[in-house]
């Protein structure tokens, strides 16, 4: 029997061994073809099955007529779709592609990644071969459409590209999450989450928004069911950066969006290194705490910046610092007693399904799949 053809059970339904490439865009009809011509030419094994899915998420110019015309185009027979979601924003584009998605390893690839040959492939073995990983993810390497500035080697992290680990492997307990550009998401473990009453805390980008932190949330969940996360380093794309998103204004509003949102982070992190009740409640004070060591330190670096004889126009690492704190600032004054809230959520969705998972005897099908204390940071940069 080929592998296209095994069956994964979950819950009461059968879902097929497979790769589902999601592509959401918005406004994407000039990246796209490029990241379609490539995943036109991945070589994949006869018998793993996979799709592609364009979701356009609330596109306004002629996105889903250039997809469409560039799939006739290269005359693939894999099969291919378009869907729409309305809802604006990267997390509802990911939550419509994991609803159409007919496979269970979730491939998310963005308009502007460009997948090398092997991609889904490599990707496919890699999953099926080891039912803990919840979540895998590659190394990106930078496609520049213009010259980069001299400070952009000291954030690319920034701009999803680079390593994720020292070398292949488990790197649940280091860095923590991959990042979304070219990850893949089990999803028995989405479904998992969505039926125990998972939702996002972070909206992910919407439009011009550069909030993020979703793909490293849906990490952190997953790694709530004891799920671990991997990183491959055959998994290599190219990320194409053209010259806007490498302008001083666009990064210092691309490390703020990062760092507002990632404080939502903070709460998995929390949740996940929770060994007691008394630990849960004394999360309560703990924005507080954030909040006064922020404000120290964004006076600090006000005056530094004040006094400094003659300040960088660009790659400042002071201004970086101070755009960061402030942004983390306004992340726990919109949090404030919300956070203690959403750790003692987590941490129950966390105990419920691994007593469930338990409960059926699967937990012991996937080794390293764990739901203890984790001091792993969570958060970007």
């Amino acid at each position: 029997m080929s592998v296209a053809l095994q069956n994964l059970s979950i819950g009461s339904h059968q879902m097929s061994a497979g790769i589902s490439v999601v592509i959401p865009c918005y406004n994407s009809s000039r990246r796209l073809p490029e990241t379609l011509s490539h995943l036109a030419a991945q070589r994949v094994p006869e018998g793993v099955a996979w799709e592609v899915i364009v979701v356009n998420n609330a596109s306004t110019d002629d996105t889903d007529d250039v997809a469409a015309n560039v799939w006739h185009g290269l005359r693939s027979n894999i099969s291919f779709r378009i869907v729409s979601q309305p809802i604006r924003g990267s997390t509802a584009a990911r939550e419509k592609g994991f609803d159409v998605a007919r496979y269970n390893y979730v491939l998310f690839c963005d308009d502007d990644n460009w997948l090398s040959n092997q991609y889904v492939a490599n990707a496919f073995s890699i999953m099926h071969g080891d039912p803990s990983i919840g979540a895998l993810g590659g190394k990106g390497s930078p496609h520049f459409e213009a010259s980069p500035r001299d400070w952009f080697q000291d954030y690319s992290h920034y701009y999803a590209v680079g390593a994720q680990g020292i070398s292949s492997g488990d790197i649940t307990h280091e860095k923590g999450y991959v990042y979304g550009a070219g990850s893949l998401i089990r999803k028995e473990g989405w479904e998992t989450l969505r039926r125990h009453g998972f939702q996002f805390l972070a909206s992910g980008r919407r439009g011009t928004s550069l909030s993020g932190s979703e793909d490293i949330e849906l990490c952190l969940a997953l790694r709530l069911l004891g799920y671990r996360i991997w990183y491959d380093e055959r998994l290599t794309f190219q990320h194409c950066l053209p010259e806007p998103r490498l302008q001083w204004p666009y990064f210092l509003r691309l490390t703020a969006g990062a760092h507002e949102s990632g404080v939502l982070m903070v709460s998995y992190k929390h949740a996940l290194g929770a060994a007691s009740q008394r630990d849960v409640k004394a999360s309560r004070l703990h924005w507080m705490s954030e909040s006064a060591r922020l404000l120290k330190r964004i006076g600090k670096l006000y005056g530094q910046i004040l006094v400094a004889p003659a300040p960088q126009a660009e790659g400042d690492s002071r201004k970086v610092k101070l755009e960061r704190h402030k942004a983390a600032l306004r992340g726990w004054l919109k949090l404030r007693s919300r956070y203690a809230d959403d750790v003692m959520r987590l941490v129950a969705l966390g105990k419920k399904a691994r007593s469930e998972a338990a409960s059926a005897g699967t937990m012991e099908t996937a080794p390293g799949r764990t739901g203890g204390h984790d001091s792993g940071s969570s958060s970007q940069g």
